[in-house]
């Protein structure tokens, strides 16, 4: 049996450490590479429509985050 650090399990990822910093970046990496896309789709935005983007295509990402951010009560390093 090969042991790893990081599982994935019906889309959540199990830490042998039982850490949330890896969930943390995933999400981090997936809200950056959504305003990426975003950034090369509209060259030239309004603060409305970026406001309208944004509740649309990022926000989901942070609030399903926050589920998991939310129970730690201190930075775990």
């Amino acid at each position: 049996m090969i042991h790893t650090s990081v599982a994935r399990n019906l889309g959540i990822f199990l830490t042998d450490d039982v850490k949330w910093t890896h969930r943390a970046a995933q999400s981090a990496n997936k809200t950056n590479a959504v305003l990426g896309q975003l950034k090369q789709a509209f060259k030239c935005w309004s603060k409305s429509s970026f406001k309208q983007l944004y509740m649309s295509f990022v926000r989901l990402h942070l609030e399903h985050a926050v589920a998991s951010w939310s129970p730690c009560p201190k930075r775990e390093s």
